[in-house]
Formats: C-alpha cells, sequence, structure tokens
C-alpha cells in the first residue's frame, strides 16, 4: 500500500506545481494588455484647447557690453642691444692745410735767414696747402717760407733768399700693401720779390724733380735723389744733385698723442765751387697732438749740422772795407743749429 500512496502524494504535488505556474503566467499576461488599454483614447473626450500664443517680448536695445578693463601691458623683455657697426670711414676731399711756424729755417743744413752765425734765431712762417687727389697718389700743393724776425729781413728778400714760393705735384705709388712705396716729384722754387741788381737777375727761379724709395718695417727707411737746378745762368752756382737718406719711427699713444723721431743725412754732389755744406745731419723730435678728427698740433724740436769752411761775422764797420761782410774760419761750434717748431694744421 506504501509505493500507491507515495504515487498519490507525488501526483497531487505534480498537480500543484502545475496550478501555481498556469496562475502566475495569467497575470502577467494580464499585466501586459492592461498599458494598452489605458494608452486607447475614450470615445467621447473632447480635443484638449490649443494653448494661446505666448505674447511676443518687446524690443529691448541690449545695454553696450562693459569695455574691457585694459590691463596692464607686460614690459618686453629687453632684448640685447645689437653689436655696434663700425663706423664707416668719412669721405675726405684729401686737402690738408698747414701753418708752420719755426725759430730758423734749415735748408739742407744751413741757417737761411743767418745774419752771421747758424745759430740766429730768425723765426720763419711757412704755411702750405696739399691736395691728395682722391686715391690716385697724385699729389699737388704749395709751400712758402716768409721772414718773420730779424734786422736783414729785407736783405734777405732782395737777395732771393727770403719770401720763397714753392710749388709742386707728384706721384706715390704703393707697392706689397704699402710696404714700399716709389715716389716722384718735381718742385718749382721761385722768389718774386727779389731784386734783380742784388740777386743778379729777376725773379730766380729753380726746378727740381725728384726720385725716391721708402720702406716701412720697424723703421721707415728712405732714399731721396734730386737735383735742384737754377734755370737762369746767375745763379748756377747753386745747382747740385742731393742724396738725401732718412730713417724714422712713428708711435701713437692713445687717439689724442703720439710721436715722431727722425734723422737724416744728406749729401751734396756736383756742387760747383762750393767747398762746404756738402754734408749735414738732421735730428727731430715732435709730438702730433689730434685736437679733433681733423685738426691738429705739432711742436717739435731740432738740431742739425753741417761742414762749414767759413762763417760771416756780420757787416764789417770799418770804411776801407766799404761795409763788406767780414769771414772767419769756422769751428765746430759753428757748424750746428738748435731750433724749435710748432704746426698746426687740418684735413678735410
Amino acid at each position: 500500500m506504501k509505493p500507491i500512496v507515495n504515487e498519490m502524494k507525488i501526483n497531487r504535488q505534480v498537480l500543484i506545481v502545475a496550478v501555481i505556474i498556469m496562475t502566475m503566467s495569467g497575470i502577467a499576461a494580464a499585466q501586459e494588455e492592461a498599458p494598452a488599454e489605458e494608452s486607447a483614447p475614450a470615445e467621447t473626450a473632447e480635443p484638449a484647447a490649443e494653448p494661446a500664443p505666448a505674447p511676443e517680448p518687446e524690443a529691448v536695445e541690449p545695454a553696450p557690453a562693459p569695455e574691457p578693463v585694459a590691463e596692464p601691458e607686460a614690459e618686453p623683455e629687453a632684448e640685447p642691444e645689437p653689436a655696434a657697426e663700425p663706423e664707416a670711414e668719412k669721405s675726405s676731399a684729401g686737402v690738408n692745410v698747414d701753418v708752420g711756424v719755426a725759430s730758423i729755417y734749415n735748408f739742407r743744413g744751413l741757417n737761411s735767414f743767418q745774419e752771421s752765425s747758424q745759430q740766429d734765431q730768425n723765426a720763419l712762417f711757412a704755411p702750405s696747402v696739399t691736395w691728395n687727389i682722391f686715391d690716385t697718389g697724385l699729389y699737388l700743393g704749395y709751400w712758402g717760407a716768409y721772414q718773420l724776425t730779424g734786422d736783414n729781413k729785407t736783405a734777405m728778400v732782395e737777395s732771393a733768399l727770403g719770401h720763397e714760393q714753392d710749388l709742386y705735384i707728384g706721384y706715390d705709388l704703393g707697392l706689397a700693401d704699402d710696404l714700399v712705396t716709389l715716389s716722384f716729384a718735381f718742385t718749382y722754387f721761385f722768389y718774386p720779390f727779389a731784386d734783380e741788381d742784388v740777386a743778379g737777375t729777376a725773379n730766380p727761379s729753380i726746378i727740381e724733380p725728384l726720385v725716391g724709395i721708402s720702406l716701412a718695417t720697424v723703421m721707415d727707411i728712405g732714399l731721396n735723389v734730386s737735383y735742384f737746378h737754377g734755370i737762369q745762368d746767375e745763379i748756377k752756382g747753386l745747382r747740385h744733385a742731393y742724396f738725401n737718406l732718412s730713417v724714422g719711427k712713428g708711435f701713437e699713444f692713445n687717439d689724442t698723442f703720439g710721436m715722431n723721431l727722425g734723422a737724416a743725412l744728406g749729401i751734396k754732389a756736383w756742387v760747383e765751387d762750393v767747398d762746404s755744406n756738402r754734408f749735414d745731419l738732421a735730428f727731430d723730435w715732435s709730438i702730433p697732438i689730434s685736437l679733433t678728427d681733423q685738426l691738429y698740433l705739432e711742436p717739435g724740436i731740432h738740431l742739425a749740422w753741417t761742414d762749414l769752411k767759413e762763417v760771416g761775422t756780420g757787416m764789417d764797420d770799418d770804411p776801407a772795407t766799404d761795409g763788406d761782410e767780414s769771414v772767419r774760419k769756422a769751428t765746430a761750434g759753428d757748424e750746428y743749429m738748435v731750433y724749435w717748431s710748432i704746426n698746426v694744421g687740418a684735413d678735410f
């Protein structure tokens, strides 16, 4: 009997489970249909009234936007200054104007304005103008020699030793980056105020062609050869060849001050009827001072020597000699001179 009872119990349990499943299935189906019925509109429902249109807003001008407050600009970072470009070389007309004053006029070892001694300090005034013609190497100019002091000024002019006028033209050719320079020049000397009765001729005139070579090394070395030729026969005693060997050195201490040192030996050859002043020595020391880019000042001190046989002692007071100049044999002290000079000039 137990198996049958057990079997019945099982069937009853299965039946109960089936009823529960069916019941739950119906409930789920009913829930799914309910929303569909509710969403259907009722047949008697009136259409909903349309909403009234919203009133149009009045046109209101927009308030101006507030101006933005300017913020302080940040200072730009300082840029480094560009490197200074080299100053362009100023253009120059190549003109030099110079005025020189010296206590002695030394011309190849002789004191040209002396009265009785090489040491006579009869001052020289020497204006000059030189034009270096652009970068061609050509130049031309004027130089004058005027006696400023001394009781013999008139006598010097009348005898063609005072109021000297020089015109010159020349050409310098630089070679090997200007290590070597060849020079060519021609000078015309004349004395327009000379007295013909005293000088022996009217307007005594002299020409002098010159050639030279210079070497720029540790020292500046130069050699010039010229021929001094008196045009008129009355002054043919002045004719001679002249060899001049020079050495020099220039120093620049700063943009303003410098120093020049120089020495020269002069030798006269083919001199007619002259046995003195055949050799001369010169020693020069000067301080060039640049006052501006154009203006300069150059004071100097000079020592010169020449060989002399005789020297004049001035006018003889003895009436028997008719006022002729007396002479005596020269000594070592008569053969040298010491003098000063100063030049002021400008370059344009």
